[in-house]
């Protein structure tokens, strides 16, 4: 008893250790994550007058403020510019900087300064004109991260009357992601080492999740140092203290990931076994009870992951998620749901619209943007537009899940299921971004079901949608046509009799399933038509989609005009228009001849295609002709081992891409001030 008394004393001691290593380690943790979560550094960029000799501080009155720049306008139209003066700008970049000048009047020799540094000049007999300056601010030693602009004019009697100014900060500093960056890459190895030590402490002592939470207290306390020690040499304002919160974000999410996935999964909770082994009876039990839940729960869990992923890179370089709105077409999609059509809505004289026609905009078809203005007074315009791709990219893969598990098409159909959630390449930007491929994916494969299930009116309601989505939604009632002919094909070759010479027409029209066409193909009729006269209550014109001036069908007679290499990246077409036709090939030889002719309808036209974004055209096929036909392929073992790496690729490609294609930043801040 003399022994066991101390070991008792000792047992007790250390499950209160453990007790309180697991409540002070997240309790600690949660409290600077918390902290850093309430006090965002501000964005603004303040414009400040250089001294209360000039008068440049009128620039104040009407200041249009984003996180990636900013538009100032004087508040009487125009700000005389005297000799000497400044501008002080409390932002600064340590890449490219872009100065926008709108002079209105001037005479004479004008000097712009940074800092100290020449940044361009302006010698003309007239100085009235908008000019464009491209520049890396140069840092003034001792001061705080900011930027002078000076004023020069080389004859004192002059002056010049600035109309605007435009300061464009696309890029910005990203502290943790610069490979050069020696304190982050020690940081972050230090954090590292802070979770291996404590692990091993806690396989010592015992009880390793209880020390792997204290770690990570411990590591948010690091992370919070760094960020009060940035915060106090920097201060609350500018771009640059926004890219330093977004970078000590991007760091707490990833110790999050890696503390929660090795707690989770590897370190043992109870009698050795990890917290993903105790609950996985229970998550088996669930799934085999509720097979369809448990599927839909793990697909958007895994589209939230996905999309979170494709969002983090953008969002950090940007400090915000500008840059993946302002990818088109999303900002089409938000000027329609404004507008509703209307030619003379006051949104589509911004810069960036106004090289458009008026009907232009009917290839913006409405499903999307009604749905965006429908969400919008809960969500605003842009959140609904995000909000809405991503609910209707989930509904596709569990959609798509049902589609394939109840008619045999995949052997195992939520990994491909989740598959479908990234390949084929674009797929995973469009179904993110502002587009209408998700609403156009999910209700073709709606359609598709209810027309196996033979429910063909409500195949046609789900039909209709896809009309109301694209203009080439009508394609998807062609392959509904041609599916029903050969049904009717195959009916009378396997009934000799019925073939008698010379009866086959009647026959064939006897035979065809007119009620089952009438009923699929009369809602996305009505819904074409009703798209019409939308457009003829709005425009004047019910045909204003057919008269629209602007090449949008990009469809010419002769195929693969794709592939000359003028057109853009032409060279992978070539590849895709291979995979399509192999697809079909595939679906005849596993005799699944309804998808073979759905997809025949839906592939061949992306053949006609004159355009450099093929691959996007083609994604409505991608389901049928792409997913289906090679599912023996994705599901093999080496394909699986190969999805990580495929996923990354794809993430890297995708992060490429969104950096083009947008809309011009001083149009996007005229957009927001109507849609708020």
């Amino acid at each position: 008893m003399v022994n066991q008394l101390p070991a008792a004393k000792l047992q007790a001691s250390r499950s209160l250790l453990h007790k309180s290593a697991w409540a002070g380690g997240w309790v600690l943790a949660g409290i600077v994550f918390l902290f850093i979560w309430l006090t965002t550094p501000a964005t603004s960029l303040d414009l400040l007058p250089g001294s209360s000799s000039n008068n440049l501080g009128l620039l104040n009155g009407e200041t249009t403020i984003q996180s990636t720049g900013l538009t100032a306008l004087p508040v009487n139209g125009g700000v005389t510019v005297a000799p000497g003066s400044q501008v002080r700008v409390t932002a600064f970049s340590f890449h490219q900087v872009t100065l926008n000048l709108t002079v209105l009047a001037g005479i004479g020799n004008l000097e712009i300064e940074v800092n100290g540094a020449k940044i361009g000049e302006i010698d003309r007999e007239n100085l009235a004109g908008t000019y464009s300056f491209s520049f890396v601010p140069r840092p003034q030693d001792n001061t705080r991260p900011e930027m002078h602009f000076n004023f020069n004019l080389n004859n004192v009697s002059s002056s010049v009357v600035l109309g605007q100014l435009d300061l464009d900060f696309t890029e910005q500093w990203q502290p943790w992601l610069f490979a050069k960056n020696e304190l982050a890459l020690l940081l972050l190895a230090g954090l590292m080492l802070v979770v291996a030590g404590a692990a091993w402490l806690g396989r010592r002592v015992g009880g390793w999740w209880s020390w792997l939470a204290l770690a990570s207290g411990v590591a948010a306390v690091v992370l919070l140092a760094t960020w009060l020690v940035t915060l106090l040499n920097v201060g609350m304002d500018g771009a640059l203290n926004a890219a330093i919160f977004w970078g000590d974000l991007v760091a707490v999410f990833y110790l999050v990931i890696f503390i929660g996935g090795v707690g989770v999964l590897a370190v043992p909770v109870k009698e050795g076994a990890s917290l993903f082994a105790l609950v996985r009876p229970a998550l088996v039990s669930f799934r085999a009870v509720r097979p369809t839940l448990s599927a839909a729960l793990a697909l958007v869990a895994a589209n939230t992951i996905l999309t979170g992923l494709l969002f983090l890179v953008p969002a950090v370089q940007n400090n915000g998620f500008d840059t993946l709105a302002r990818y088109w077409d999303g900002p089409s999609y938000l000027a329609v749901a404004y507008s509703l059509y209307d030619p003379a809505s006051p949104v589509f004289t911004i810069s960036g619209f106004a090289q458009y026609s008026p009907l232009y905009w009917c290839a913006s078809f409405p499903l999307v943007p009604l749905a965006i203005r429908l969400f919008s007074p809960l969500f605003g315009y842009v959140g609904a537009m995000f909000l809405l791709n991503f609910g209707l990219s989930c509904a596709f893969a569990i959609t798509l899940y049902r589609f394939m598990r109840d008619f045999g098409y995949s052997r195992y159909p939520l990994w491909l299921s989740f598959v479908a959630l990234f390949l084929p390449l674009r797929w995973l930007i469009y179904h993110s971004v502002g587009a209408s491929e998700p609403a156009a994916l999910f209700f073709t494969i709606l359609c598709l079901y209810q027309f196996k299930k033979e429910n063909y009116w409500w195949a046609g309601l789900w039909g209709a949608g896809v009309a109301l989505a694209r203009p080439n939604g009508f394609f998807l009632g062609i392959g509904l046509g041609l599916w029903l002919v050969w049904r009717t094909v195959e009916r009378l070759r396997a009934d000799p009799a019925l073939a008698k010479e010379g009866q086959l027409l009647i026959l064939f029209a006897k035979c065809f399933e007119w009620k089952a066409l009438v009923r699929a193909i009369l809602p996305m009729a009505g819904a074409v038509l009703a798209v019409f006269a939308l457009y003829g209550w709005q425009t004047g014109d019910f045909l204003a989609y057919l008269h629209i001036p602007e090449d949008v069908t990009h469809l010419y007679p002769l195929p693969f005009l794709s592939l000359d290499m003028g057109v853009g990246r032409g060279e992978g077409d070539f590849y895709y228009y291979g995979l399509e036709a192999a697809g079909l090939v595939l679906l005849w030889q596993q005799k699944r001849f309804d998808l073979f002719w759905v997809g025949v309808a839906l592939a061949v036209p992306a053949f006609f295609i004159l355009h450099d974004d093929v691959l996007r055209y083609s994604l409505p096929a991608f389901p049928v002709v792409f997913l289906i036909p090679f599912a023996k392929v994705f599901e093999s073992r080496p394909a699986r081992w190969l999805a990580v790496p495929a996923l990354v690729a794809v993430l890297v490609y995708s992060w490429s891409q969104l950096g083009t294609n947008q809309l011009d930043q001083a149009s996007w801040r005229e957009l927001l001030k109507f849609i708020g």
